[in-house]
């Protein structure tokens, strides 16, 4: 089987093993302005063949015939309620609304239909007068704040008279108002497009359906946070909804004790709903979605990590329940596009040499500028610069393959998962390497970088002590090797890894002085 069968087949599994929830989008606008056209024209072309609720709002509790979707011609004509009966119909539709989401539309949407929603909540806000309400319209947005939010907001706006020679309903100067407060007091946190319905129906219509499928293959709902700083973020993670929040930390593998506790923590965050409360940022590039979007099953949420590559960035894409389903390295640099195509040369073909515990993640599908592969269920570890024996001695198996090695062996690169061990970054594997390349690899990496093992603890394993003189030992065995060549194969692992260290990088530089100190003592 070809490189690229085995590809298509694990993405076919992928796509139809993944599932993927519908959406919900909410469409508003004034009397004329399109919305119906709209409708139709979403149900009939973006949305075919998918099931579709359109509702005015969600709901469940009784209502006035006069409110149950008759049309209204004349919505400013009866008279206000009083401030008691006012108050007393918003909570009404406030815990109406609550509950017809939770037992209408999101049921919904997760077995794989569409909702759309007419008006709803936030046309309450902008014209309550239209529902007979005497509230102030600043109590009307603060609810609506703590009510679930659509997945998308279609604005459709256009100059009052325009909308006023279309339909005579409302005032010029009310219309004015109406498109100014979508303006002004839209919480950030929506996720909306307004929509000039001067232009053409078609056009309309397009450009509806071209942000609809962006929100269908992107982060959807709650917007996404940028961390650690909104100008200059390091992650791209959804704030929401809870279980997808939670999820997302997952793009972040903590290898150090400050790192798994910020790793728990944000986790803990997450649960609670603590990410809604973080500025909402810019989403994940559409670059990245273009490239993905075939890929992924439809409605996928993505969290975005920037490599230490400036070109490069991994994508974790997680399912509408936070589950974690691939993990994607993106490059947009050409260079950085050669190294992906290598690395899944050598998942094909070096990987294939792995002996258990070992293994390497499947490739799900992979193009210019990406590759897909398989999500591992990793668990965090609290001494990750520890090489465990049993992995040991399957880099020595792994070696005796004509001098295979991973050539980036490192704690950051080896994961543990319930079974055994994955092995991520394939890119610098190659055969014809000299023994003990990995093994020394991970343990220099770790002295150097994690300043664990120390160089007395390291010393010492050359001696045959601690876990170290284990490790060297159960890798030697595999080998056939003897452990007492183990001090040869660091002192040629240090001479030809120093010449490929960066001193202008703190990492290179802290490399550098470690393989030097070694060397004077060995």
């Amino acid at each position: 089987m070809s490189l690229q069968d085995e590809a298509g087949s694990n993405e076919d599994r992928f796509r139809r093993d993944a599932g993927g929830p519908g959406g919900i989008i909410s469409i508003v606008g004034p009397d004329g302005a399109g919305k119906s056209t709209l409708i139709d024209a979403l149900v009939a072309e973006t949305l075919a063949g998918a099931p579709v609720l359109n509702i005015r709002y969600p709901r469940v509790l009784p209502r006035r015939m006069a409110e149950d979707g008759a049309p209204v011609t004349e919505p400013h004509r009866a008279p206000v309620y009083p401030l008691w009966l006012s108050l007393a119909k918003t909570a009404y539709v406030f815990i109406d609304y609550l509950l017809g989401w939770n037992l209408r539309v999101k049921p919904w949407a997760r077995r794989g239909g569409w909702v759309i929603i007419q008006r709803g909540w936030w046309d309450m806000a902008v014209d309550p007068r239209r529902y007979r309400l005497s509230v102030p319209a600043r109590l009307m947005w603060s609810l609506g704040r703590l009510l679930p939010a659509a997945d998308l907001l279609l604005i459709l706006e256009a100059p009052p008279d325009v909308v006023y020679a279309r339909k005579t309903e409302l005032s010029l100067a009310e219309l004015e108002r109406q498109m100014l407060e979508w303006r002004r007091h839209l919480p950030g946190g929506q996720r909306h497009l307004f929509l000039d319905a001067t232009l053409p129906a078609a056009e309309v219509a397009r450009l509806a359906r071209d942000e609809v499928t962006r929100m269908a293959g992107g982060t959807r709902g709650a917007g996404t946070a940028n961390l650690p700083h909104r100008d200059d973020p390091r992650w791209l993670l959804p704030r929401g909804p809870r279980r997808v929040a939670v999820g997302a930390v997952r793009v972040y593998h903590p290898i150090t004790p400050v790192g798994l506790a910020g790793w728990s923590a944000a986790r803990l965050a997450a649960g609670a709903g603590g990410f809604r409360l973080l500025p909402q940022g810019r989403d994940a590039p559409a670059s990245i979605r273009a490239l993905l979007g075939p890929h992924i099953p439809p409605g996928s949420h993505l969290a975005v990590a920037r490599a230490n590559s400036l070109g490069r960035c991994v994508v974790l894409v997680l399912d509408h329940g936070g589950r974690p389903l691939a993990v994607a390295k993106v490059a947009t640099d050409e260079s950085d596009e050669r190294v992906l195509v290598k690395e899944v040369a050598n998942i094909r073909t070096l990987a294939s040499l792995l002996q258990a515990p070992l293994a390497a993640p499947h490739v799900l599908a992979h193009g210019k500028g990406f590759v897909l592969l398989e999500d591992v269920a990793w668990r965090p570890r609290l001494r990750p610069w520890k090489l465990p024996v049993e992995v040991a001695a399957a880099l020595g198996a792994f070696w005796t393959a004509g001098g295979a090695a991973h050539g980036d062996f490192a704690p950051w690169n080896l994961l543990r998962t319930r079974s055994g061990w994955a092995v991520l970054d394939w890119e610098e594997a190659r055969t014809g390497t000299p023994p003990g390349s990995d093994l020394w690899h991970y343990i220099v990496q770790g002295h150097a970088l994690l300043r664990r093992p120390s160089e007395g603890a390291l010393l010492a394993g050359l001696e045959g002590r601690g876990w170290i003189g284990a490790a060297v030992s159960a890798y030697a065995g595999a080998a056939s090797l003897e452990p007492v060549e183990a001090r040869g194969w660091l002192a040629g692992y240090l001479e030809a890894s120093i010449p490929t260290l960066d001193p202008a990088t703190t990492e290179g530089m802290a490399g550098l002085e470690a393989r030097r100190g070694l060397r004077a003592k060995i």
